[in-house]
């Protein structure tokens, strides 16, 4: 099921690439540092079940990476497209681990019985997505000045099917089995192979020279269809960060 949704977006992309390509104005890559976490939607138990497990939560740094072009809709707006892969996921950390603790059923407990300094297990939740972006860009900029530079306001949604999940577990003060890194190709949150993320930010650019253009576009998405559960918890994973961008104009 997951390999269909792959297929799916994959043709759904190069429909879109084949039919923007021909009017496109600019074309371009880039390179995104952010930082993803998550909202709780629901909890199967009471208030404090749901506190105790914010306070393990986190928000975890991510590399999104894509290849997009930018179609002028008018003079002040325009369509941003193309194929992404945005990296979603939570940093979970269990403090003050003690003798027989578990860590994972296919890893197993915690055997050490001294007791030199806290032992902790982080828990990386990843979660990567194909995505395919329709964000409709304002230009805020003047008129005057928009052959220099540009500012634009954006928002959209971004289509996203499931490419992979994983799950990285790092211990501190202690090993399993003589190992401190573990890494699973799965994760017990059973993530939806489709989603969709609402996408929101802004841009700012500035012209390199007649034909190049380098631009910053903060951003904040978040996954409007339930990111993941399992029979205590459900989650929407949400992520905030800079795409970094080159784009050729032609």
């Amino acid at each position: 099921m997951k390999c269909t949704s792959i297929r799916f977006g994959i043709i759904l992309a190069c429909s879109l690439f084949v039919s923007l390509n021909t009017y496109g104005q600019s074309i371009g890559i880039y390179l995104s540092p952010s930082f993803s976490s998550h909202f709780i939607s629901a909890v199967d138990h009471d208030q404090p079940d749901r506190d105790s497990i914010a306070k393990m939560d986190r928000a975890d740094f991510r590399w999104n990476a894509g290849f997009g072009v930018k179609l002028p809709i008018d003079k002040d707006w325009a369509l941003q497209t193309g194929v992404e892969l945005r990296n979603y996921g939570f940093l979970r950390v269990w403090e003050d681990l003690q003798y027989l603790d578990s860590i994972h059923p296919d890893i197993g407990r915690v055997e050490d019985l001294s007791n030199n300094g806290i032992k902790v297990a982080d828990y990386h939740y990843r979660y990567t997505y194909l995505s395919i972006p329709l964000l409709f860009h304002r230009d805020i900029s003047s008129r005057k000045y928009r052959h220099t530079y540009q500012f634009s306001l954006f928002l959209g949604p971004r289509f996203q099917f499931l490419f992979n999940e994983k799950l990285d577990i790092f211990l501190q003060g202690f090993s399993v089995e003589g190992e401190f890194d573990h890494e699973l190709e799965y994760t017990p949150y059973n993530p939806a192979e489709f989603n969709v993320a609402f996408s929101m930010g802004g841009t700012a650019q500035i012209r390199l020279d007649s034909d190049w253009v380098l631009s910053a576009q903060p951003f904040l998405d978040t996954q409007i269809l339930r990111s993941g559960e399992d029979g205590f918890v459900k989650f929407n994973l949400n992520q905030f960060g800079l795409d970094v961008r080159i784009n050729y104009e032609f």
